[in-house]
């Protein structure tokens, strides 16, 4: 995979950065899902492999210079293969965003980043009655709730949607698809 550029003035594309260059590093590669934009100007995203456990990273790329960073590595215990969905900036500051796998029960994990502090934390476990294998992008509501969705889990075992309070760490069932 690439980061691309392309100027809409002269529709002229550019790739900015090659993860195909960190093949056999511990760099992160195979990005999927969206890059979001912070106020330093940094693109941050997620790749679904490389890093400590292959099992993907959080990184930042800085387009005045295309300095990457990796700033985590996905490991089993806490979350791995973030998959198709992006990073969410919330109103608290952090990063939110979800893993396909991984977590206690080997079915994904809700999490936050700390992009002052780099404070990774594993924040809610997917299970199978409660929902399993997150594989979309959070968003955050009005009530500053964060909404999303599973693709397995709940009584039918074909999904969930939900809400987590970040303020208090309660995940909701809303509801449960069928």
């Amino acid at each position: 995979g690439v980061i691309y550029r392309i100027d809409p003035a002269t529709n002229i594309y550019s790739d900015v950065y090659n993860f195909i260059d960190s093949v056999g590093s511990s760099a992160g590669i195979n990005p999927e899902g969206t890059l979001i934009q912070l106020s330093d100007g940094k693109l941050y995203g997620m790749t679904i492999q490389g890093g400590a456990d292959s099992a993907g990273v959080i990184f930042s790329f800085n387009p005045s210079d295309s300095a990457y960073i990796e700033l985590h590595s996905f490991i089993h215990a806490t979350g791995i293969r973030p998959g198709y969905g992006g990073l969410l900036k919330a109103t608290d500051g952090k990063l939110y965003g979800m893993t396909g796998a991984g977590g206690p029960d080997s079915v994904g994990v809700i999490f936050s980043y700390d992009v002052s502090t780099n404070i990774y934390s594993d924040i809610h476990n997917f299970d199978t009655t409660h929902g399993a294998f997150p594989n979309c992008s959070l968003i955050q509501a009005t009530n500053g709730l964060l909404y999303g969705m599973t693709e397995e889990g709940g009584p039918d075992n074909i999904g969930v949607l939900f809400s987590f309070d970040i303020t208090t760490n309660t995940f909701t069932d809303l509801f449960n698809f069928d």
